[in-house]
């Protein structure tokens, strides 16, 4: 399209040059020299004459057009590079809140499988320490679940700044189940004897729960550090996004 604008601006700029050259030529002086040239017309001898010249200036209007075509061309394939970019980004940042959602939840879980020794203190300790079982056992097992959903976080390598407190927090809780175990079988031999006070069992039981309660206080730590690593990724891709709408409105 713009090659044959170009194309039709030059024939209209040569019909131009025609109708200006016809009474350019009545004067006697140029009649001579057409006539020595052989008698050819007004345009015919100023087109032989000219003709290496109007033909540059063709060819640098046709490859001006077809570059400036190039360029639109190019600019518009910037434009959806850019637009397929910031669509990209904004699902990582989607993806990026929802692992920042399930580290607070493992925060929220690990308040609750950290039982103390006043968690069945009161009146019925037996009822109570029933209760810290069932809120050890249903926590633990969506606690499980977080800890698989982590693993499969895609945290852009050992090079992410949550990457390594993520290992650490997985070992940490990991190592929780050993902890865990050996606390609700104490609580299946309490409760079977039916014996609390002064049993040695009860102080076994505190044992475990106190390494829990270090592991998930360590744990909680690296979870903090892994949301500041998720938080600052979270910024620098909406920067990102943001530069990328800039170049798709530009």
């Amino acid at each position: 399209m713009l090659v044959a604008s170009a194309i039709v601006l030059c024939l209209a700029a040569a019909l131009h040059l025609y109708v200006w050259l016809e009474p350019a030529c009545s004067i006697e002086s140029r009649r001579i020299v057409m006539k020595a040239a052989g008698g050819v017309g007004c345009f015919e001898f100023w087109l032989n004459r000219y003709q290496s010249l109007i033909g540059s200036i063709l060819t640098t209007a046709i490859a001006g057009a077809t570059l400036l075509w190039v360029a639109r061309q190019f600019d518009a394939s910037r434009r959806q590079t850019a637009i397929a970019g910031a669509t990209v980004l904004r699902l990582r940042v989607a993806e990026l809140n929802c692992e920042r959602a399930l580290v607070q939840r493992i925060l929220d879980l690990l308040r609750q499988i950290s039982p103390a020794p006043q968690d069945v203190s009161g009146p019925i300790p037996m009822v109570a320490l029933n209760q810290v079982r069932e809120r050890l056992v249903s926590g633990w097992d969506e606690l499980a679940e977080c800890l698989r959903e982590m693993q499969t976080f895609d945290l852009a390598g050992d090079a992410s700044l949550a990457a390594a407190p993520r290992k650490i927090v997985l070992n940490l809780l990991f190592s929780m189940q050993t902890n865990l175990t050996l606390g609700l079988a104490a609580i299946a031999e309490i409760q079977r004897n039916g014996i609390w006070q002064d049993s040695p069992v009860r102080d076994r039981l505190y044992k475990h729960w106190s390494g829990n309660v270090r592991r998930a206080h360590e744990a909680g730590d690296f979870l903090r550090q892994m949301d500041g690593a998720l938080r600052s990724e979270i910024a620098t891709t909406l920067k990102h996004i943001q530069a990328f709408e800039r170049t798709a409105i530009s």
